[in-house]
């Protein structure tokens, strides 16, 4: 009876051990999936805290152009365009400008050639005096990234009058989307060889309306 009741006390102290153990390992368990919720939240929230910090950085960068706006104005002159030795337009002064913007580029009068410095739309506008000979014309075309805007065309042209040279003033705005580095250019295929001339050249470059850039 001694023997029997000694084992009964041995069983059941196992089946409690036992009983404890899935337990423990029941709460381990829970413990592991309660910490990897946790942790998912914790990346959720760290996202959710780097976008929030994205839209905050946008949104100073936003009020950073608002109050600073980029600012772009150039307006350069020549007083004859004849007997040229290339049909790239190029000018004796620059007459105005302004600009904001840091490394920016602008105008260059020595080449004639206007670069933008920050995306936007431009407006370009050039007047000019003609002097025609008979039976010859003049053109000045707009180029941009040395391709020849159609639209840009002026001409003035003396085959009707079989004596002497026609004068006339002319000039002409165009307004286009340039991009960051784009370049804009007056060029006259006639001034290397007529007899004509262009006099009183005025060529202003303006940005009216800046890309929001981000």
């Amino acid at each position: 009876m001694s023997v029997f009741l000694f084992f009964l006390v041995i069983s059941f102290s196992f089946f409690e051990c036992t009983t404890d153990i899935d337990n423990l390992k029941e709460e381990f368990l829970k413990l592991q999936q309660e910490m990897g919720e946790m942790k998912r939240a914790m990346v959720e929230k760290d996202e959710r805290i780097s976008i929030l910090e994205k839209k905050m950085s946008d949104s100073s960068a936003t009020l950073d152009i608002l109050k600073n706006p980029p600012i772009s104005f150039y307006c350069a002159y020549n007083w004859l365009l004849f007997g040229e030795q290339s049909p790239d337009v190029i000018f004796d002064s620059m007459f105005y400008s302004r600009s904001n913007i840091d490394g920016g580029v602008g105008l260059d009068i020595d080449t004639g050639i206007f670069t933008a410095d920050f995306p936007g739309t431009y407006s370009f506008t050039w007047s000019m005096d003609a002097e025609v000979q008979s039976g010859e014309s003049l053109q000045l075309t707009l180029l941009k990234n040395r391709i020849s805007i159609e639209e840009s065309k002026t001409s003035s042209s003396n085959y009707g009058n079989t004596g002497g040279q026609i004068k006339e003033m002319g000039g002409k705005t165009m307004v286009f989307h340039m991009e960051r580095g784009d370049t804009v250019q007056l060029n006259c295929p006639q001034c290397v060889e007529s007899k004509g001339a262009y006099y009183y050249l005025t060529f202003c470059t303006s940005l009216v309306q800046f890309d929001p850039v981000f």
